[in-house]
């Protein structure tokens, strides 16, 4: 591994952003600055997109591609730009805010009652407990909410490149990552994906195409993580 450390860097690099890119896009309101934040990302994404052969990626970005270059002409044409934003922040509102579309909690998709505090809360919990993560004072978030798993996937990519030297203590960090996928993403995260696609309609125009690059990211991480992990124990 010592010979491509840079590679290793850049990949761990780009990981972190895009868990953190995501986290921010489907928990923080459309505004001057989201769109601010998705016109910086595209040119990155597109650069994802081409090394990948992931259709649910390429599809997602493509999407928001399209969402963009829409709300430019709008722009570029002087049309009736309120009126856009406040349609996308009403889609947005009812499929990522409204608790009964897709509740964000882990556990209210893993527990026999669908109850959110559960198990997978407490195994949150200890997680970040282990990587000395936490959240802050007035948060409402549960442990295992799902800004919080993916900011907990962001802080292990940027892990792996401060001990990509330590190669027991990066497999280590490797390791974690996958079994974070099997334990959790994989139980919960993709059903909360569908819950969203199958509320959508033709008009919502931004979330599902969000949402399907979501899927398309974390599927591809997985497979590199697993790659990775069977790479360490070899």
């Amino acid at each position: 591994m010592n010979d491509n450390l840079d590679s290793y860097i850049n990949i761990h690099t780009a990981r972190g952003m895009i868990y953190t890119f995501i986290r921010k896009i489907i928990t923080i309101l459309p505004d001057s600055q989201y769109y601010s934040l998705l016109e910086t990302m595209l040119p990155k994404l597109k650069v994802l997109s081409e090394a990948s052969y992931n259709q649910d990626m390429k599809i997602g970005i493509n999407g928001i591609a399209d969402f963009l270059s829409i709300r430019q002409s709008i722009i570029i044409n002087n049309q009736d730009l309120a009126q856009f934003d406040l349609d996308t922040l009403r889609s947005y509102t009812s499929l990522l805010c409204l608790p009964n579309v897709a509740p964000t909690e882990e556990s209210y998709y893993t527990s026999n009652q669908s109850l959110v505090g559960q198990e997978s809360n407490d195994k949150m919990a200890e997680l970040l407990n282990k990587y000395s993560l936490s959240l802050s004072e007035n948060s409402s978030l549960y442990f295992d909410d799902i800004a919080v798993e993916l900011t907990f996937m962001s802080h292990l990519s940027y892990l792996c490149i401060e001990n990509v030297k330590d190669i027991a203590e990066y497999n280590k960090i490797i390791q974690e990552q996958y079994f974070f996928h099997t334990n959790h993403f994989d139980k919960w995260i993709y059903k909360y994906c569908d819950r969203i696609l199958l509320s959508a309609t033709e008009k919502d125009l931004l979330v599902p195409n969000i949402i399907i690059f979501m899927k398309g990211f974390l599927s591809e991480d997985k497979l590199f993580l697993e790659e990775a992990y069977k790479h360490s124990i070899q």
